[in-house]
């Protein structure tokens, strides 16, 4: 009984840790995809703005 409860317990923390390492690539995945959709963001507006000005 105690050996099936550790391999479970072992079982379970590996699949901890692969949900947390996914979720870890997700999140860089979705840091990069924002911080490069932000710089484009941030230069439309600005561009606008000196149209904008110009005009």
């Amino acid at each position: 009984m105690l050996k099936e409860e550790s391999l479970l317990e072992d079982g379970v923390i590996t699949q901890l840790f692969r949900t947390l390492a996914d979720l870890r690539t997700i999140l860089l995945e979705l840091v990069n995809g924002l911080y490069t959709g932000q710089v484009k963001l941030e230069m439309n507006p600005y561009k606008k703005n000196t149209f904008g000005t110009a005009l």
